[in-house]
């Protein structure tokens, strides 16, 4: 079948019939978020009673992953049954999980030796997941203690606890990485939501894309492996399209007037032209993110002065950006790592992200980010594509707070995601990019 435009959003090109994979990962979002409650019990039964067939990858690890994410529904039915079947995989099955369930994890994890069909790896990111105060002093004392099996691992339980959004420091003193509150940013189109969905947010369809790989929070393969392979893989696939992209600073002035006023009142403002050309390929850099300090709704985030997260979309695949407002109240940008050497995001891509208008909504689940790459969230926990990738404020050496996660490949057709953290101490912004 040759390419045609999904008849439901009139946007994504694809070759068969039907509607693309967004709108229907929409569409089962929608119908997630209008179950009844005794739907909702009846669906945390079946995921109870069937949770031997979760690691097939269908209906029940689907069905789990929307209720876990949409509804943030972990109920502790769901979470004895996989322990008493010994499943420790996805490890959000025991988020928050009783100490019942907890004392069973540990009482598993005492017994084990090595890291057999890293047993060891699915235990410790259950328990991160599970993340109460006696699970805290656990990690404390594997972190000061080291068991044996700790050689057969990449990383330690400081690492782990990254998983279930939190950390400690060498005291053993606990520190939240995420904001527990979330607000969902949804694009708008002619006026209205994009695709007529609710305010409180956009999308629907469940886990299909998360694998194992995905959720090892850095033990399968070594954290900083991982990912320089990734970026890696990343500009050599860039490069070879290069060729067809353009240096945008011979172009932005026009698409800066197009551009100038969009979304100009809105708390929260994706992707702006800024004029300032990328050191590395010339691309035009681009203000992301831009949360308004003095939002009422945005008030959860302590935020002391507008943070803008700005970035060139061409090398975020390969670079860490951080950004600090200066003494002047200009921006200091400084980055990690070496980008492209000639742009490939193309002057419509930059016409189109720019030319987008985005609201922010309702407060939805803390783990709406997670159940699919299609809208910017605010606050909440993120959806690491790979390993967890806490980053290292610049200032003082501290690990930074997940402040956003933008669907950056739902937004110019493409993948990935880009993650901004906060250093709340420093006011410094951060931000990654990962896919698959």
């Amino acid at each position: 079948m040759s390419a045609h435009l999904c008849l439901k959003c009139g946007e994504n090109r694809i070759y068969f019939d039907g509607i693309c994979r967004s709108c229907r990962q929409r569409q089962r979002r929608e119908e997630i978020l209008n179950l009844s409650a005794d739907e909702v019990d009846a669906m945390i039964l079946k995921i109870a009673d069937r949770i031997g067939e979760i690691e097939k990858w269908q209906e029940i690890y689907n069905d789990f992953w929307a209720l876990f994410s949409l509804l943030d529904i972990h109920d502790p039915r769901i979470a004895r049954a996989a322990a008493a079947a010994e499943i420790y995989y996805p490890p959000e099955l025991y988020r928050g999980a009783p100490n019942d369930v907890r004392d069973a994890l540990i009482a598993k994890l005492d017994s084990l030796q090595d890291n057999s069909k890293n047993a060891l790896n699915h235990l410790l990111c259950s328990l991160a997941w599970q993340g109460d105060e006696k699970t805290a002093e656990l990690f404390y004392e594997l972190y000061q203690n080291p068991r044996p099996w700790r050689k057969k691992l990449y990383v330690g339980t400081e690492i782990y606890a990254q998983i279930g959004g939190w950390s400690f420091d060498e005291t053993g003193e606990r520190k939240s990485l995420v904001f527990d509150k979330c607000l969902a940013v949804v694009r708008v189109k002619d006026g209205a939501e994009k695709n007529g969905e609710r305010e409180r947010g956009d999308d629907g369809a469940g886990a299909q894309g998360k694998s194992e790989s995905t959720q090892n929070g850095g033990a399968n393969e070594g954290v900083s492996t991982s990912l320089r392979n990734e970026r890696a893989n990343f500009k050599s696939d860039a490069q070879k399209d290069a060729s067809s992209g353009l240096n945008l600073s011979k172009n932005a002035k026009d698409a800066r007037c197009e551009c100038a006023n969009q979304n100009a009142d809105e708390p929260v403002r994706i992707g702006r032209p800024t004029g300032q050309k990328c050191e590395f390929c010339g691309c035009e850099m681009i203000d992301m993110l831009r949360l308004k300090a003095d939002e009422p709704r945005l008030a959860f985030l302590n935020l002391k002065h507008d943070a803008i997260f700005r970035c060139c979309p061409t090398c975020i695949g390969l670079v860490v950006y951080f950004c600090k407002r200066g003494a002047d109240g200009e921006m200091e940008l400084s980055c990690e790592g070496e980008g492209m050497e000639k742009s490939y995001f193309s002057q419509q891509d930059l016409v189109r992200l720019c030319g987008m208008k985005f609201k922010l909504s309702g407060e939805v689940s803390p783990f709406y980010g997670c159940f699919s790459e299609l809208d910017v969230t605010v606050g909440g926990y993120p959806q690491w594509v790979q390993d967890a990738e806490y980053l290292a404020c610049p200032s003082c050496g501290g690990t930074m707070k997940h402040l956003a996660q933008i669907p950056f490949g739902e937004l110019v057709q493409g993948e990935g995601i880009i993650y901004v953290q906060i250093c709340e101490k420093c006011e410094v912004l951060g931000g990654c990019f990962q896919c698959t």
